[in-house]
């Protein structure tokens, strides 16, 4: 979608047009198109977590993290969640598998929502909501994807929309262990890591396939804890502002 409505200049106008970003819970929430797509906690009251899930069989575990996140506080304030997912990470889980009160959306609502120049852009909504991106998992197809920054489905365009080095972003790899291992990999994950990204590398454990080596997505006690820190630092860098 980003590379045809961009070319058509619809993204453009957004940025051009659209309003400041503010120095808020979340940068950018004061956009009008947030009501046309119905995003959670219009009124700004908690920390905005984007949760994009790639087609890995570790989706399998998405709900479960989605219920640690929105469980979560920083500060005092609560954590709203979103998911994005990939058409093939919902082979994994379905919508009611998500905790309630947790905002679920795919390529079909971006395309679906915007019928003509001036429509707000699914993927640039979702940039000015959200606090932080969670990509989890990241398989090797989406990783390769991000590194070269390809953005042909609703999690890859907001990535490639997302102010790296401004808000935080992290990744959470999970893919077989000689996926892993290929030599394309490390250079990409390096890449990634220079613009801004920050990594939760695999784990070691016995995967889904029946192999054994490191692979598996970083375990969710982890993931949810380094979520929490990075908005922890975000507070305290919008305090000193």
């Amino acid at each position: 979608m980003a590379a045809q409505m961009n070319g058509d200049g619809a993204s453009a106008n957004m940025e051009l047009s659209g309003e400041p970003a503010v120095s808020s819970t979340s940068a950018e929430a004061s956009d009008p198109g947030h009501d046309q797509y119905k995003l959670p906690d219009p009124e700004n009251k908690a920390w905005h977590v984007l949760l994009c899930c790639t087609g890995s069989v570790a989706a399998l575990k998405v709900p479960q993290l989605a219920a640690l996140l929105a469980d979560s506080k920083v500060h005092g304030r609560p954590v709203c969640v979103c998911v994005v997912s990939t058409d093939h990470a919902r082979h994994f889980f379905t919508e009611k598998d998500l905790p309630s009160g947790v905002h679920h959306l795919t390529d079909a609502d971006e395309w679906s929502a915007w019928q003509q120049r001036g429509d707000p852009v699914l993927h640039i909504s979702l940039r000015q909501w959200a606090d932080l991106l969670l990509v989890a998992p990241l398989g090797a197809n989406s990783l390769a994807k991000l590194a070269h920054g390809l953005a042909n489905n609703l999690v890859t365009c907001v990535a490639r929309a997302w102010p790296l080095g401004r808000r935080p972003a992290l990744l959470c790899p999970a893919m077989n262990t000689e996926m892993w291992r290929q030599p394309v990999t490390a250079p990409q994950v390096a890449l990634l890591q220079s613009w801004g990204y920050t990594l939760l590398p695999p784990v070691e454990k016995t995967l889904v396939c029946g192999e054994t080596g490191v692979g598996a997505m970083a375990h969710l006690e982890d993931i949810c804890a380094a979520v929490l820190a990075a908005l922890k630092c975000a507070a305290r860098e919008r305090a000193e502002l």
